[in-house]
């Protein structure tokens, strides 16, 4: 599927002042979908990548032409895909004349998720039980296939709960802790993964938790532990 084209028609100096705000029709065609909004004097097309995901990339570009006093400026916001919705991005240029050409173009940042390929070590996937000490910091690695910023989270997430303690669940001891203040998430481009530091409570000792990582695409991911 492709993008919509937004299109302002440049019209003849002499015809400016009488047809400036003469409608235009829909025009639609198979290969590509053209949408003609209004006459002004400057020529936009506006394009951006479709599909559009949460959290991936999209640039909006005006390549804007004008065959008669030429193109003094042109420029486009920045489409925002953190979350799911149907949005719009402002797009404007102008001509050397003095006329401008503005619009909102839709688009839709769908669900089509992150490459989410489970836990790293130290923390194993689940059915395995990982067993750590209470109040110690626990590096979670994950990799959603490239680097979508730290923006990728749900509101409130992550997060954790108490569950049963299950004697017959495998368990696997955690070694590696590290040292830190809070939870922290970064990005490190070298392993293509994202290390979330998980500052873990004293008074969970004894307890049964589940970890659970909502990320903003709508995928929800678990580990579970048992702290000593």
């Amino acid at each position: 599927m492709m993008g919509c084209r937004v299109t302002w028609f440049e019209l003849d100096g002499s015809l400016e002042g009488i047809l400036s705000f003469f409608p235009l029709p829909f025009v639609k065609s198979k290969s590509e979908p053209l949408c003609c909004v209004s006459f002004c004097q400057v020529r936009i097309e506006f394009e951006w990548p479709d599909p559009v995901t949460v959290g991936g990339t999209a640039t909006a570009s005006a390549n804007a032409s004008d065959n008669l006093s030429g193109l003094a400026s042109q420029s486009c916001g920045t489409p925002d895909t953190s979350t799911a919705d149907a949005k719009n991005v402002a797009c404007s240029a102008a001509d050397n004349a003095g006329n401008i050409g503005i619009a909102n173009a839709n688009y839709t940042v769908s669900n089509g998720g992150y490459n989410f390929t489970g836990f790293f070590q130290r923390v194993d996937n689940l059915p395995i039980l990982n067993e750590v000490k209470a109040g110690s910091s626990i590096p979670v690695k994950f990799s959603l296939g490239g680097n979508f910023g730290l923006n990728i989270f749900a509101a409130g997430y992550p997060a954790s709960g108490m569950i049963t303690c299950n004697s017959s669940t495998p368990a696997d001891v955690i070694e590696e802790t590290v040292n830190a203040g809070g939870n922290s998430l970064t990005y490190d481009a070298a392993s293509n993964r994202y290390h979330y530091v998980w500052k873990t409570d004293k008074s969970w000792k004894g307890q049964c938790r589940m970890l659970i990582v909502k990320l903003n695409d709508g995928n929800t991911y678990f580990a579970q532990f048992r702290f000593k």
